[in-house]
């Protein structure tokens, strides 16, 4: 697979930079070798990074990085020359935009694209103590936003570390979401700010929309972590989940309409509505315990974490082959009633 440019322009920056200093970079000889056979050997054999990452070798970011830095800062801190002050902050922020595109985290993201947009500023400034007022309010807006975004996420990061932990968190997470690729710190921000546990007595009904009124609506999705349980619409019995019979079992009720809230998100469309919101839960004999999961709150996590949403995707397809392998096995219990 080809390098993006992206990356070879983060290289490009600095070796550059290692170049004016006389060092070598990522296997670059420094400017200061002389030109000679052995030279040429050395530079042929050692200087095959960019050759590399144009024709398929993959070469970490943060390698690059690591020793971008410090020939950056050195120069930053020995210079006295505004110009070239301005040159090694506009350098500086080319690399952490670079972070931006590779870092999948939203913390290191946006701490990197505000981080960025602050040098920007300073080598605007810094050559004639002068910057162009449109370009300063664009990138002061770029750092306001970047900066409400990373305080939402760090409060969130802290809400999972604060929350406590209970024996059906670490039962639920070993037995069911670790296998899908959720984190433990991605588990606890599930359960510290979009889910909570609820115990249904034995055959008691809870409105599966958890709406306090009917203006204002909170619609949910249940995992059955003990029990079973049944989904009603509209007076028909709509999916059933059960532990008793399956407890590896992933168990979702309500997951239909989840996906086609999600299908609106992708597509840009409101989701805020259900199309199931006369559904309801109806506990089994012996009762049920659900993780009951908000599904306004749970798609703020999906848009914000691609990992994360890429995990519940996952569960999700796996709830729908246990529905699908489940009617398979009801079509083929009626035909042969049918055929005797």
């Amino acid at each position: 697979m080809k390098a993006p440019r992206s990356l070879i322009l983060l290289e490009i920056i600095a070796s550059s930079v290692a170049f004016r200093r006389g060092h070598a970079f990522c296997g670059f000889p420094p400017i200061s070798m002389r030109p000679n056979k052995t030279a040429g050997k050395r530079l042929n054999r050692e200087g095959k990074t960019l050759v590399s990452m144009a024709t398929g070798d993959p070469i970490h970011y943060k390698t690059i990085l690591s020793q971008a830095i410090p020939f950056i800062a050195d120069d930053l801190l020995n210079t006295d020359c505004p110009e070239t002050e301005a040159e090694l902050l506009n350098d500086i922020a080319h690399v952490m935009d670079l972070v931006e595109i590779y870092h999948p985290a939203k913390i290191p993201f946006h701490l990197s694209m505000i981080i960025g947009r602050t040098l920007a500023i300073l080598s605007d400034y810094i050559p004639d103590h002068q910057i162009v007022p449109e370009e300063l309010v664009f990138q002061l807006a770029m750092v306001a936003i970047s900066t409400k975004i990373l305080v939402e996420n760090i409060q969130r990061v802290v809400a999972a570390y604060v929350d406590s932990t209970s024996f059906r968190d670490m039962k639920a997470y070993q037995g069911l979401f670790r296998k899908f690729g959720f984190s433990w710190l991605q588990f606890k921000m599930l359960t510290s700010t979009a889910a909570e546990w609820i115990d249904v007595p034995p055959n008691a009904t809870i409105d599966s929309c958890g709406a306090a009124s009917q203006d204002a609506p909170t619609d949910y999705v249940y995992l059955l972590h003990t029990g079973e349980a049944e989904m009603i619409v509209n007076g028909s019995a709509f999916s059933r989940a059960s532990k008793k019979t399956d407890r590896h079992c992933v168990g979702f009720l309500g997951d239909l309409d989840f996906i086609h809230k999600i299908q609106k998100q992708d597509s840009g469309r409101n989701c805020t509505t259900g199309g199931t919101s006369h559904a309801k839960i109806v506990a089994g004999s012996s009762g049920a315990t659900l993780l009951r999961i908000s599904t306004h709150k749970l798609l703020t996590l999906m848009k914000d974490d691609q990992r994360f949403a890429n995990s519940v995707r996952s569960i999700l397809f796996v709830g729908l082959q246990e529905k699908l392998r489940e009617l398979a096995i009801l079509a083929a219990a009626s035909q042969n009633e049918t055929l005797v």
